[in-house]
């Protein structure tokens, strides 16, 4: 894929993202479909953690400093250490759009990529900065789906009866 067509879908994602969370109550979107499963309040915080400390860094990382250790990450400890649940929603939906157009702005003022550059990593194999953009729009993709399951579950939570007239989930 090319630059123009990786940072045209971020930009897309950024509206349907935007689409999903638009007007969602408190309950909706602290809804759980069971006590382990994320809240799509959950999901968002996430999102601008992804933006901002993986995919964003580490793409930049493999342009600046593919010789270099890969920043760390651990998302799943992320929930508890910035306090997802105590996050305002609309302050991180804010945050989650003022993030992704930070990394747009960032992909299309670097002028020449470094698409040769790659780093080893000891769980991943060989990542370029490619492996990097390509995988942030599946990224995103995942999580619209995760977005809609957890609507669809709440949802049936909410109804008296059988959903199924609708189709097949």
């Amino acid at each position: 894929m090319k630059i123009e067509e990786i940072t045209a879908d971020l930009e897309n994602h950024l509206w349907t993202f935007n689409g999903l969370f638009l007007g969602l109550s408190p309950e909706q979107y602290n809804f759980k479909a069971s006590p382990e499963s994320w809240s799509i309040k959950d999901v968002l915080c996430h999102l601008v953690d992804e933006e901002r400390l993986d995919f964003r860094a580490r793409f930049m990382h493999l342009c600046e400093s593919p010789d270099k250790p890969m920043p760390g990450i651990n998302p799943p400890a992320w929930v508890i250490d910035h306090d997802y649940l105590n996050k305002d929603f609309d302050n991180t939906l804010s945050e989650f759009k003022k993030e992704r157009n930070n990394s747009i702005v960032m992909l299309c003022s670097i002028e020449n990529i470094p698409w040769d550059n790659c780093y080893e990593h000891p769980v991943l194999g060989t990542v370029s900065p490619q492996y990097f953009l390509e995988n942030w729009l599946a990224h995103d993709l995942l999580h619209q789906r995760q977005i809609l399951r957890i609507q669809y579950a709440y949802l049936k939570s909410k109804t008296q009866g059988s959903l199924s007239y609708a189709g097949e989930w």
